[in-house]
């Protein structure tokens, strides 16, 4: 194959790889503008701080890291929280909806 070809399928392979970003930055607001909907709902509180997202209210408070997976949950009067590793591949919606639900008291 000629250069010129070459360079044409690299740029087609790089605005693809752009449009998949795109797709998945608006899939990221659009979950999270729900799951806010949802905590507002139910009265919850849910920050979001780089990659991490914080769900609370007046009895306990989650820490969730959308990167790893992995959630941070610490009670009201308490000094120390605990991990929860185990959790199925979730995204901050499903976190909301599970912290609504008193999954994490």
């Amino acid at each position: 194959m000629s250069n010129r070809c070459i360079n044409f399928i690299e740029a087609i392979e790089r605005e693809a790889e752009h449009c998949k970003r795109c797709e998945r930055a608006i899939r990221s607001e659009e979950v999270y503008a729900a799951a806010c909907d949802e905590a507002i709902q139910h009265g919850v509180t849910l920050t979001q701080e780089s990659s991490s997202y914080t769900l609370a209210d007046n009895r306990h408070t989650v820490v969730f890291y959308a990167v790893t997976n992995v959630a941070f949950v610490q009670r009201v009067g308490t000094t120390r929280g605990e991990v929860v590793e185990k959790l199925p591949e979730v995204d901050v919606y499903d976190m909301t909806l599970m912290f609504c639900e008193g999954k994490f008291q």
